[in-house]
């Protein structure tokens, strides 16, 4: 079943009882499991009990350290739960739809505890505020409430869809592509503890690789007389703002290679097509060929991209290739990508004479 769970999306997790990791243990002897599910930055734990008699019938959750649906009526199961009135051992995503269901009353429950809340009488009306002014749904929020702490979890909603690709690391060999783990979020987690408010932006695997360091977001604190709904706005902002930077980034780097590619004729040796990082290519010049190599970092196009040349004849005296690094090319941030090649390659054609003589 597919564990990825409420606002963060982020997975549910299933514990079996400690006998159960024995080697010689029987499955059949057993009946009950836990689940660890994560909700408005905590970390809900429901036991599930099976009947011994008949593990075909739907199973009943023990919810520890909590008084959530102690004692259900069963007009709240019927109209609230329908995958657990219809349970069907055969469908796989049954659990994961009851959990769902579940959830849906946990959140009411903790509504009303926060309606009883005297310390919190205020969260309520930006509560309010913040489903009507922001759009947002029941499903976009999440909100905990236990003695004197309050956390909420925000949903930032926006496009996500341009983002360069995240590529992970393969462990079953170079032909292997892992792309973009999981969903792509971004979460904002509000939490009101005695004397203090503390804010945090929960960013997916692919946000966390593209937006880079997280300290250059320069996410402003949230204070206690703070207006939540336009922090929630600033946040949602300042993301949005750094997503288009770098989706301008990405595409000025895609042109950047495109047009390398295009107008100089230049023959692929290798090449980055999903970030557009780097490329080696082979350049010939009056019957002289030499590998252009091209390297272009984050601060792109602040900083020009890094050029070198490498020989194919010669050798250094450990055995690499004969190399040298072009670092004073006529460069502009201010230059469209073309003029930016344009400029690059002017220079190699330049430096190529020079090159020969050190081959």
């Amino acid at each position: 079943m597919n564990g990825q769970i409420g606002v963060s999306c982020m997975y549910m997790q299933i514990n079996l009882p400690p006998n159960k990791l024995d080697y010689n243990f029987d499955i059949n002897n057993g009946n009950t499991f836990t689940l660890n599910i994560p909700y408005a930055g905590k970390n809900l734990q429901w036991e599930v009990l099976f009947n011994d008699e008949d593990l075909t019938l739907a199973p009943d959750f023990d919810i520890i350290n909590d008084t959530f649906l102690t004692d259900p009526a069963i007009d709240t199961i019927s109209k609230h739960l329908p995958t657990l009135t219809n349970w069907d051992v055969r469908d796989s995503k049954c659990l994961v739809n009851v959990v769902k269901e579940m959830l849906v009353l946990y959140k009411q429950h903790q509504l009303e505890k926060l309606k009883n809340e005297p310390k919190f009488i205020g969260i309520q009306d930006e509560y309010k505020r913040i489903k009507n002014e922001l759009k947002l749904t029941d499903d976009d929020i999440e909100l905990f409430v236990e003695n004197n702490m309050l956390n909420i979890l925000i949903s930032l909603k926006l496009d996500f869809s341009n983002l360069p690709v995240y590529i992970q690391e393969s462990y079953f060999g170079e032909d292997v592509v892992l792309l973009n783990p999981g969903i792509d979020t971004a979460i904002l987690k509000i939490s009101f503890l005695t004397n203090r408010v503390t804010s945090y932006l929960q960013l997916s695997p692919r946000l966390e690789k593209v937006f880079g360091d997280y300290s250059t977001l320069h996410i402003p604190p949230y204070k206690k007389n703070d207006d939540m709904v336009e922090y929630i706005q600033l946040m949602h902002q300042l993301v949005d703002d750094r997503i288009t930077h770098i989706n301008e980034h990405f595409k000025l780097k895609e042109e950047y290679f495109s047009i390398l590619l295009s107008l100089h004729g230049l023959k692929v040796l290798e090449y980055d097509n999903l970030t557009f990082n780097t490329g080696c290519f082979l350049c010939e010049i009056d019957n002289f060929y030499f590998i252009v190599h091209i390297s272009i970092g984050n601060k792109f196009p602040q900083e020009k991209p890094g050029l070198i040349l490498r020989s194919i004849y010669n050798k250094k005296t450990n055995g690499e290739p004969q190399t040298i690094k072009i670092n004073n090319y006529p460069y502009s941030p201010q230059h469209k990508p073309e003029e930016m090649v344009n400029r690059m390659m002017k220079q190699v054609h330049d430096f190529a004479p020079k090159f020969k003589t050190f081959t």
